[in-house]
């Protein structure tokens, strides 16, 4: 998982601490997506808000899927880029 400002997070308990100190409610809004034609990659990105006490911030993100040869999906990445704010 990476964040602006900050190392990636790598493995799911150091994503967990990430996600636990920074994110209250987040919002995905998904402007494409697409699936690989052997079934076993998938992306999506689009535009994200994400709130923080009273204070609500915009961006863009973009997350990539793959399938092991079980067909279980694992994340493996998740990017989040902060927009300034409009002015």
């Amino acid at each position: 998982m990476y964040r602006d400002k900050s190392f990636p997070a790598v493995g799911l308990v150091a994503v967990k601490l990430m996600l636990g100190s920074e994110h209250e409610q987040v919002t995905f809004g998904s402007a494409d997506s697409k699936m690989s034609s052997s079934g076993d990659l998938y992306y999506s990105y689009g535009n994200y808000s994400e709130k923080h006490g009273n204070v609500t911030e915009h961006g863009i993100y973009v997350m990539i899927w793959h399938a092991n040869m079980n067909g279980d999906w694992r994340l493996v990445l998740n990017l989040q880029k902060k927009l300034p704010p409009k002015s």
